[in-house]
């Protein structure tokens, strides 16, 4: 699993691709998803965060999207095209 979760960022310092595998960038503080990959093969967390939309979020997740605990979110348009998970 690729993690940086607890890491203080308002946005994600690179730009990743996809995924193989799960991707925790939970308690980060993220003010947008801007630079999130575009495909993640197992689960998305990205819990406890502070975006408001789901722009940069990924298109495909091939598991779990969790999302809880962030009370900024506004809409859910522009989330991911497929989750297979929950």
């Amino acid at each position: 699993m690729g993690s940086i979760s607890k890491n203080k960022f308002e946005k994600l310092p690179y730009k990743f691709g996809s995924i193989d595998g799960s991707f925790n960038i939970s308690e980060c503080g993220l003010l947008t998803l801007q630079n999130g990959p575009t495909e993640v093969s197992k689960d998305f967390i990205a819990s406890h965060n502070q975006f408001k939309s789901l722009v940069g979020c990924p298109e495909y997740i091939g598991q779990n999207f969790d999302i809880q605990y962030c009370d900024n979110l506004s809409s859910f348009s522009q989330g991911p095209e497929v989750v297979i998970g929950h």
